[in-house]
């Protein structure tokens, strides 16, 4: 029962949190206890509008990596971590080199297929994940 208050609570009082609530310029990239189990809304758009380009702009490689850390941590209910170990990877090649077109590509399409895994769509998983893998092999 104490848990179903919490919840009820959470929703009551806002706590789960939106993607314009993310947007809008802030010091954090990630609030205090935002999760990707928390977050309702568009994880593409937060992806894309101001994950990534937020971490590539970060100015040092201790930015970065706290940043990534708080990235890390967001997204701890992943259920494929390489995805994220592979998007932190290429974003650190892409602010050493940012002309990386295997860079970008794994970036990009480790994006999609954190969007597709997060929207229950295996089968677009499964295709990324293929072109993911020809990727890394060639």
């Amino acid at each position: 029962m104490d848990m179903l208050n919490e919840m009820l609570s959470q929703f009551e009082e806002g706590d789960f949190v939106n993607t314009e609530d993310i947007q809008k310029d802030t010091e954090e990239l990630f609030p205090k206890g935002l999760t990707l189990n928390t977050f309702m809304g568009d994880l593409s758009k937060l992806l894309n509008v101001r994950v990534i380009p937020f971490l590539l702009a970060c100015e040092s490689d201790n930015d970065y990596n706290a940043q990534i850390q708080l990235f890390y941590t967001f997204m701890k209910g992943y259920p494929d971590q390489n995805d994220i170990e592979r998007i932190d990877k290429a974003l650190r090649i892409l602010r050493k080199q940012s002309d990386s077109i295997e860079a970008r590509k794994l970036l990009e399409l480790s994006c999609q297929r954190i969007n597709a895994i997060y929207n229950e769509d295996s089968q677009l998983a499964s295709e990324l994940s293929k072109k993911i893998e020809t990727i890394e092999n060639e």
